[in-house]
């Protein structure tokens, strides 16, 4: 390692190397002090040119910010020896370089005599009390006497904070008779990577899936709590009486020989519901128009129990068909997507 800082936990280091046809170029790392084998690396050079002797610092205004600066020693066959600086965002994209001195000459004597090593020193410190991310660099270039010349420079920039996350979500219903079934589905910025639900009266009352699907077999109004994370932070929110549950006694009484038409464009009739005696079960699917259709069975969990269909599906009326004895007795559901959206669910109970 040729530079290297600690912040909040990650050991930032770089040191220069091969990048690329022989050519030097920047080899940065970030290493989780607490799992050094979850090490992320990337590599930042230019065939034709070799970059060297690099020194960086932090470029955020908060500790959880992983935005470096990086200055380095550059030459090439069409430049004489200069510094150059870059920069390395949170998700590890580098910029463009940026000359901060360009070189006078080529470098081959020692103040005194013999030949110069040049280079073997560079060093960088951010601005402790900035107001925006600022660092100083120090390096060395090419003088015009084929000399080399110590220089310094302070680097600014506009600063754009780490992308925490902001938890948010839906839900296809929320309210509905018992026992209701409410699919949730995570709607949070900035790329969250694990979630953490709470169902106040819901089965699960826990979930650590994105979109999970929950029972309401109680009555009443239920929060809902979702814990969103990111490799830079958590964001929680919570929706007091979210979900109401009314009782089916409630429920209007619909005369019979009367069928209501379900609201969504995709028709679905299951039966026998509940399953006794019968040991298929038959899916009617009245499709109105040509439609990629996924169609499962999933048990109160979400957990896929059996692919029923998944292809593109023309219009008209289909029959699909299964044998409740290779399932556990329980509550399952028929789940339609059409074009990767739920259109219908319809609660299936096994004896």
């Amino acid at each position: 390692m040729q530079h290297a800082f600690y912040l909040d936990g990650i050991i930032h280091a770089i040191h220069h190397g091969n990048y690329s046809s022989g050519y030097s170029g920047l080899i940065y790392y970030r290493i989780p002090a607490a799992n050094p084998s979850a090490v992320q690396s990337s590599r930042f050079g230019e065939v034709g040119t070799d970059m060297a002797f690099p020194a960086m610092a932090s470029f955020g205004l908060q500790t959880n910010d992983r935005n470096v600066m990086i200055s380095y020693l550059s030459v090439a066959s069409n430049t004489f020896p200069e510094m150059r600086v870059v920069n390395c965002d949170n998700n590890m994209n580098w910029s463009e370089s940026v000359l901060l001195r360009s070189g006078l000459g080529y470098i081959d004597t020692w103040i005194n005599s013999g030949s110069e090593r040049w280079g073997d020193y560079s060093t960088m410190q951010r601005k402790h009390n900035a107001q925006s991310p600022t660092v100083w660099a120090s390096g060395c270039y090419g003088a015009s006497n084929n000399r080399w010349r110590s220089w310094v420079s302070e680097i600014t920039g506009e600063y754009v904070p780490p992308p925490l996350p902001e938890a948010d979500f839906v839900s296809d219903v929320q309210e509905g008779y018992q026992t209701l079934l409410v699919n949730f589905y995570d709607s949070t910025i900035n790329d969250p990577t694990s979630w953490s639900w709470t169902f106040e009266g819901g089965n699960p009352s826990f979930s650590s899936n994105q979109n999970p699907l929950v029972g309401y077999s109680d009555t009443g109004y239920f929060g809902v709590t979702l814990i969103a994370s990111n490799q830079f932070g958590v964001d929680t929110v919570s929706k007091e009486d979210f979900i109401h549950v009314l009782s089916t006694d409630t429920a209007p009484i619909i005369p019979e020989g009367i069928r209501v038409k379900k609201a969504r464009k995709v028709e679905m009739d299951v039966f026998p519901n509940p399953v006794l005696d019968y040991e298929l079960v038959n899916i009617i699917i009245d499709n109105p128009e040509w439609s990629d259709m996924d169609i499962s069975i999933i048990d109160i969990q979400g957990r896929e129990v059996r692919k029923m269909y998944n292809d593109r599906m023309k219009p008209g009326v289909h029959k699909l068909t299964f044998n409740k004895l290779a399932m556990s007795a329980g509550t399952y559901i028929v789940q339609v997507r059409r074009n990767g959206e739920i259109v219908q669910h319809e609660k299936v109970i096994v004896q």
